[in-house]
C-alpha cells in the first residue's frame, strides 16, 4: 500500500494514501488529510490510514460477487426506466448470479470472466443453445458497471471486466423490399387507406422507403403477408 507524507508548514503535514484508479477517469486516486503534530506522530497516523484502507479493500475482496451485484443494482436501479430495470434484473438472475455469484470479488479474473462468456455463448440461452450476441453484450455491460462500482468503493484496484475479450455485436444488415414485395405492399395498403398508400408510394419513388417506414405502415394497418 502506497502512502506519503508532505510537510506543509511547521507542525503541519499532508498525509496521502493510494486507494486505486478512478473507473471513469483512469487516474490514480488518493485519500488525504492534514495532520498537526510532529513527524513521528504523522508517520503513525499515516500507518493507521494505510491499515484502514487495506482493511476496507480486504473486506470487499472477500465478499461474494452476489453482494456486489445486488448492492450495485439497488443503488443504480432507481434512476433507470422500468424496461432497463427489468432487463438488468433478468441479466443478474439468469446469467451473472448463477455464473459468478458465489465467487469472491478478489478472485474474479479476466480469464474467469472469459470462461463464463464462452459458456454463455455456447449454451447460455433458455433452450440450452447459443446465447444471442446482443444479450451477451448486455451481460458484459452490466458486469463492467458493477465492477466500476466496486472500484469506487475501494474494493478492487482495477476493473477485470475491462481486460476480457471484447464483446461486439454485428449490426443487422438492412434488406430493402424487392419491387414485387413493394408492389404487393402498396396494393394491400390501397385497400385500406389511400392516403397511406400515397405516402408509401412517394417514399418508394423518392428512395426514402426505409425499414422503419415500412414497419410503421405495417404496424398501423396490421397488413398480413
Amino acid at each position: 500500500m502506497q502512502g506519503s507524507i508532505r510537510q506543509r508548514s511547521a507542525g503541519s503535514f499532508e498525509l496521502r494514501v493510494f486507494v486505486g484508479v478512478g473507473p471513469e477517469t483512469r487516474r490514480k486516486q488518493y485519500r488525504s488529510m492534514t495532520f498537526r503534530g510532529n513527524r513521528g506522530e504523522a508517520e503513525r497516523e499515516l500507518a493507521a490510514m494505510i491499515t484502514a484502507v487495506e482493511s476496507e479493500r480486504l473486506v470487499g475482496a472477500r465478499s461474494p460477487v452476489s453482494e456486489l451485484l445486488e448492492g450495485w443494482f439497488a443503488l443504480a436501479a432507481p434512476g433507470w426506466s422500468p424496461t432497463t430495470v427489468r432487463q438488468t434484473r433478468s441479466v443478474l438472475n439468469c446469467y451473472l448470479l448463477p455464473g459468478l455469484g458465489d465467487i469472491r470479488i478478489g478472485d474474479v479474473t479476466p480469464m474467469r470472466i472469459n470462461t463464463l462468456y464462452a459458456s454463455l455463448a455456447k449454451t447460455g440461452s433458455m433452450k440450452d443453445g447459443p446465447l444471442a450476441a446482443g444479450t451477451l453484450a448486455r451481460v458484459h455491460v452490466v458486469l463492467r458497471s458493477a465492477f466500476s462500482h466496486a472500484m469506487r468503493a475501494g474494493w478492487v484496484w482495477d476493473n477485470p471486466v475491462e481486460r476480457v475479450h471484447r464483446i461486439t455485436v454485428a449490426p443487422v444488415e438492412m434488406r430493402p423490399p424487392t419491387p414485387g414485395e413493394l408492389h404487393r405492399l402498396i396494393e394491400r395498403i390501397a385497400e385500406r387507406d389511400l392516403l397511406m398508400c400515397l405516402f408509401v408510394g412517394l417514399a418508394a419513388v423518392s428512395g426514402a422507403l426505409r425499414g422503419g417506414d415500412v414497419g410503421v405502415a405495417l404496424g398501423q394497418h396490421q397488413i398480413g403477408s
